[in-house]
């Protein structure tokens, strides 16, 4: 699947953006913290731990987001 991705680019370092972005964010983060999530819904929503692995994870997200959209501004300057 990365040779898929990384066929259309010149650089390695915006297939490592994109990769890093998408799978290196859900593999270390967003997966872990749904199967925690996952494995404590007995537990009461409002929990200390809970609450910091759901800041966790929207985070993660909106960092992921900001990554991707940054490459794609920078893209877009160099190819225009």
């Amino acid at each position: 699947m990365s040779a898929g991705i990384a066929m259309p680019f010149d650089s390695v370092g915006t297939v490592m953006t994109i990769l890093g972005a998408t799978t290196n964010s859900a593999i270390g983060f967003l997966l872990p913290i749904g199967y925690y999530l996952k494995c404590e819904k007995k537990q009461p929503t409002f929990t200390n731990k809970k609450c910091f692995a759901y800041f966790i994870f929207v985070f993660v997200c909106i960092s992921s987001v900001i990554e991707l959209t940054q490459l794609g501004i920078r893209i877009k300057n160099d190819e225009g």
